[in-house]
């Protein structure tokens, strides 16, 4: 789920199975509107962000429909009306890894995941439009179901959390200034993975909710946290109900922070929502 700049609405992709393409939903404040434009070929496990520069919503590799073979390695662009697939340097493919735009830099960043050999990747892969770039540094390690969001007031993307070949879940919060990862905060958040960010550019904090305490996402989490750059400070605040992989973006136009969906385990009993909440700097607010 991203934040279309240009048209000033939040995108949310939405493997269509039945369809096989992305179905592209947008949310304008009061309600979610499926569009007619028929999306990239449906996945999970894959990383978007909105590449305000050009005004692209940018989409790259993950896992295809027919299941854990079909890894994809394929990058695609929109122009919010028209997808087409990009002709690129690199042909590994990757899943479970995240994704952000580095405004200042003009570069899609992308960190983690896993290629086809189900090896851990610890490298940084920049994409500028153009090519890709690949970078070897010290950084996070390998790392699945983590997030990332880019701080414009700082001018770096954050990363936190996510599980390691061990699956040892993390609470670590990491920054990327387009040379070299350093690692800002141990503390704060419990560990955690399956979790969403978004950065508020109006208040200039970085927002964390929920997710999995470990790496197996049984014991879900519902607590609100928030990074000023230099500490986090917890929110005690009602909100929504316990959930893993939910989706978080920001509305910059209407200054909102919007979360949609997720899941949670009772039990033998999943539950996979399907509302919509708001954060407005103070507080949540579901929106019917």
């Amino acid at each position: 789920m991203i934040y279309d700049t240009r048209q000033k609405q939040i995108v949310l992709l939405s493997s269509a199975s039945e369809s096989g393409r992305e179905a592209v939903w947008n949310w304008n404040g009061k309600e979610w509107k499926l569009s007619s434009a028929p999306g990239p070929p449906a996945r999970e496990a894959s990383g978007a962000v909105y590449d305000t520069r050009r005004n692209r919503i940018v989409l790259f590799g993950g896992i295809g429909i027919k299941g854990e073979d079909d890894r994809l390695g394929d990058l695609w662009e929109s122009n919010g009306s028209v997808w087409e697939q990009q002709a690129t340097t690199s042909n590994e493919t990757r899943d479970h890894h995240f994704a952000a735009f580095d405004e200042s830099r003009g570069r899609v960043v992308v960190y983690g995941g896993q290629p086809r050999d189900r090896s851990w990747l610890t490298d940084t892969f920049e994409w500028d439009g153009t090519n890709w770039t690949k970078l070897e540094t010290p950084g996070p390690g390998g790392r699945v179901h983590f997030a990332m969001a880019y701080d414009s007031r700082r001018k770096r993307v954050l990363l936190f959390g996510g599980f390691d070949q061990n699956f040892k879940a993390h609470n670590d919060l990491w920054a990327w200034d387009g040379k070299s990862w350093q690692k800002l905060s141990e503390s704060g958040p419990s560990t955690r993975s399956h979790h969403a960010m978004a950065f508020d550019t109006a208040s200039n904090v970085l927002v964390l909710f929920g997710g999995a305490r470990a790496a197996k996402p049984t014991d879900a989490l519902d607590d609100t946290w928030l990074w000023d750059g230099q500490q986090w400070k917890e929110i005690k605040t009602v909100g929504p109900p316990k959930r893993y992989l939910h989706l978080m973006a920001y509305d910059v136009a209407r200054r909102k922070t919007v979360l949609y969906g997720g899941s949670s385990i009772n039990g033998q009993v999943v539950t996979r929502y399907q509302d919509t909440w708001e954060w407005n700097g103070s507080r949540w607010q579901q929106i019917n």
